[in-house]
Order: structure tokens, then sequence, then C-alpha cells
């Protein structure tokens, strides 16, 4: 590759170089790199706390949903044949309360998740497990 007909600024140390110059005359940095020998940029330590900061806060909300969300999730997933089921069994009213209850605590969750309130989204997907409870043992034989 051919040096720079302009004056140009390393890629790795940032000082300025005369035109015609293949390498930096401090580093000795090619003038012309391949994207593959950039190496990235080191953040500032303030930045690399605020991100080990949100990814430690993520992962505590995370841990705060298992294994109830994944439950709830399995119920929002299997609440339409559930109440289809529900409706042609002869609990029309049951499998009606069963698709409100389960969508308003998915609503829940996910209007309050959005807001970063997760004590509440915690309390929506309760909302989800309680409902579904609650059908279960109403029409449930036994």
């Amino acid at each position: 590759m051919s040096a720079p007909s302009y004056r140009w600024v390393c890629h790795k140390c940032g000082t300025p170089n005369e035109p015609g110059a293949e390498n930096c005359a401090s580093c000795r940095c090619p003038a012309v790199l391949r994207g593959y020998e950039l190496s990235p940029p080191a953040l500032p330590e303030a930045e690399a706390a605020r991100i080990r900061e949100a990814t430690a806060s993520r992962n505590e909300t995370l841990s705060l949903f298992l294994p109830e969300a994944l439950i709830a999730a399995v119920i929002a997933l299997a609440a339409p044949s559930w109440a289809l089921s529900l409706m042609f069994e002869g609990h029309a009213l049951t499998g009606g309360l069963l698709v409100a209850g389960v969508s308003a605590g998915i609503y829940g969750f996910y209007w309050f998740m959005k807001r970063r309130e997760k004590w509440l989204a915690y309390f929506s997907v309760l909302v989800v497990l309680f409902v579904a409870y609650g059908v279960y043992s109403s029409t449930s034989s036994g």
C-alpha cells in the first residue's frame, strides 16, 4: 500500500505525520491499516464502571424473576387454548377471567419493566400465577 499524500494522524498514538510517510514517526505504526489491524478504543474508566453497574443491575433484576417469570410465560402462552377448552366445557366466565387476568398481568409486567419498576413488574408476574391457580382450582374436578 502506498503512503498517504496528505498530512495524517497515527491511528495508534495520535501523532500527526507528514505526507508521504509510510510509518508513524513516533510509534512506527503503518499509515494505512486494514480493519482487523485496528484495536478498539479504550473506554474511559467512568464509562466502564457504568457498564459494569448496568450489567450487575440487569443480572440482579433477571434473578428476581426466576423461576416465577418462566412459569408465567408458559401460562401466558397456554392461556388462549386453555380458555377455549374451558369455554367448550361450559366454563365461559372462568375462561374469560383467565384471559383477562393473564392479559392484565402480562401488560402490567411490560408496563412496569419499561418504567424500570422491577418490584411492580414482579407483582404482575404473581398476578398471572394467582389467576392461573384460581382458574385451575375452581375448574379442576376433585
